[in-house]
């Protein structure tokens, strides 16, 4: 159970995240799935809405590409350090696109039921984020 929680979770990462295969939704979300995002102070709830929110960033950063630097697992629990990279090409959080390269870490908590993700606890650095695409051009 253990290496299938693993495999979810870096399929979740690498396909949906990084390719922007939306599809892959249904295959390792629950129905009820909930993301909990304390940094930017809400959830997300069910598969549509994180489709929506990966599809929303990955308009403002179309090169996304995350990278897990270290991951922690404990039977259905999964816990990876990871670091996102990419350009701010479009509007992000308010702010125009910059055509800076960004490089935002931060760590995902994933709780899985019966090999699917149920929740995950995102907490990354917004405040980095924020000083990259809201300095002055150079």
């Amino acid at each position: 159970m253990r290496e299938r929680n693993i495999e979810v979770v870096r399929t979740w990462i690498d396909e949906g995240w990084s390719k922007g295969d939306l599809a892959v939704a249904d295959d390792v979300l629950t129905d009820g799935f909930v993301l909990h995002d304390p940094v930017a102070g809400r959830e997300v709830v069910g598969r549509d809405a994180e489709r929506a929110l990966i599809s929303g960033l990955r308009t403002s950063i179309p090169d996304l590409v995350f990278t897990i630097d270290d991951l922690v697992a404990d039977g259905d629990n999964v816990t990876i350090r990871w670091i996102a990279e990419g350009t701010h090409g479009g509007e992000l959080l308010g702010f125009a696109g910059t055509g800076r390269a960004l490089a935002i870490r931060g760590v995902d908590m994933y709780r899985l039921e019966d090999g699917r993700i149920a929740e995950s606890w995102t907490f990354w650095d917004l405040p980095g984020m924020l000083r990259t695409v809201s300095a002055p051009a150079a």
